[in-house]
């Protein structure tokens, strides 16, 4: 076993590309969904598993997959009697001023509206690491209330021959998507095959509870304002200039255009069982 300190996300990512290029069986990652996001992007595609010691503010891919919110717990599970599920991964291509990235997204991957909840969930580092899931959704409130509400069209979202536009787009590829902690927000009643984007239109301030309701029923996609697409390919265009996208809660800036699409079975988790995903 070798243990390496990362000083940076990128070379938390070259520890994990090495570790992969030597033959590594298992690359453990020990942090919260950013540091799970980086250490997973070389791992994508090959036989090196991905193990999770969550010690981060939220942990979604933790508890998407039933892997134990106790650092202790999660390593003895590592050490011991771990399985290995593959898992799909999202792709994304996303183009803009600086050039063409690819970057895969472990749970999730949004513009727009979602995106700009992280930008300003992340400008307050303190509360973040300090409130965890109570500073993201007191950061979602906030900004739906302070100015998405009145904003317009930014985004053209296309999946096949359908085509919507609206203010932000969240693309799922697990049964359930959030950032708050236990709360199981929900995109889509159906399980995600092989991915499901909810294009959110518009806001209005009166609608909020509803959002809310929607989310924590599964049914946000009967929410008006908001439009499901299911589809194996989305591409994403900006209608008013670069924005920033997210893809796992790490922010990705000054995107012109992004093409979404899954790799099945793109990365091995490893974790108790199946039935706890």
């Amino acid at each position: 076993m070798t243990v390496a300190w990362p000083n940076s996300a990128g070379h938390a990512t070259q520890i994990a590309a090495e570790a992969v290029t030597e033959g590594a069986a298992l690359v453990v990652a020990m942090g919260g969904d950013g540091i799970v996001h980086h250490v997973a992007q070389p791992l994508v595609g090959t036989r090196t598993a991905l193990g999770i010691i969550p010690v981060g503010t939220t942990n979604v891919v933790a508890r998407l997959f039933g892997i134990p919110m106790r650092a202790t717990a999660a390593l003895k599970l590592l050490a011991t009697n771990h399985l290995e599920i593959p898992s799909p991964v999202l792709r994304t291509v996303a183009s803009g001023p600086n050039g063409e990235e690819i970057r895969y997204g472990v749970f999730s991957m949004g513009m727009g509206v979602d995106s700009e909840v992280v930008v300003r969930a992340e400008a307050e580092p303190y509360r973040k690491y300090t409130f965890g899931s109570i500073h993201y959704a007191r950061t979602a409130i906030g900004t739906v209330w302070s100015d998405l509400r009145h904003k317009k069209d930014t985004l053209t979202v296309r999946a096949g021959d359908r085509s919507v536009q609206g203010i932000g787009v969240m693309a799922q590829i697990h049964p359930v998507f959030t950032y708050f902690g236990r709360v199981p927000l929900t995109l889509d009643p159906e399980v995600p095959d092989p991915l499901s984007v909810l294009v959110i239109r518009a806001i209005p301030i009166r609608r909020a509870p509803a959002v809310l309701w929607g989310a924590m029923r599964g049914e946000l996609a009967h929410v008006p304002g908001m439009e499901l697409l299911r589809h194996p390919e989305v591409r994403i265009e900006t209608t008013k200039g670069p924005i920033a996208a997210q893809i796992d809660g790490e922010v990705i800036r000054a995107i012109d255009h992004a093409t979404v699409t899954v790799i099945p079975e793109g990365l091995r988790i490893a974790a108790p069982q199946p039935s706890r995903r």
